[in-house]
């Protein structure tokens, strides 16, 4: 695939597919075999139907979660995207209730597209960022 047929794939993808009612037509961007790189987990998640359900859980969490590309950078079959999302805590998120807060969190996802669909992702998510949002982890002591 050519740079601009790539870019509009992630751009697509971000526009109509990062949404809740967009988990079943995730096929329409994604490969059946897909494979997932979260920073700080400890497994890729492999396969479509994994995916979908990590993205089904985020959405349960936040609901009303919107993407900004603020950046992307492609290069033949990767294609680099730095983006920020932001949303309200709405539901059970890694075992911590619903509270209710805003986020807005930064990261930074590598894309590999392959036969016009998105084979590999490496994504680095300010994880750590949004859970201090939301209460589940405390901000560090600013006197400490």
């Amino acid at each position: 695939m050519t740079d601009e047929k790539n870019t509009e794939l992630i751009r697509r993808m971000y526009g109509e597919g990062y949404n809740p009612e967009s988990l079943d037509r995730l096929g329409e961007w994604f490969a059946e075999d897909l494979v997932v790189h979260i920073a700080g987990a400890p497994e890729p998640v492999r396969g479509l139907a994994a995916y979908r359900r990590v993205r089904a859980a985020f959405f349960v969490a936040f609901p009303d979660v919107h993407n900004h590309i603020e950046e992307m950078v492609v290069d033949g079959d990767r294609v680099a995207v730095r983006e920020r999302y932001s949303g309200t805590h709405a539901g059970e998120f890694r075992g911590v209730p619903a509270t209710g807060r805003g986020f807005e969190m930064a990261s930074i996802d590598i894309y590999r597209v392959a036969d016009g669909k998105i084979a590999e992702v490496w994504s680095m998510p300010d994880m750590l960022g949004l859970l201090r949002q939301i209460g589940a982890v405390p901000a560090p002591n600013a006197a400490g």
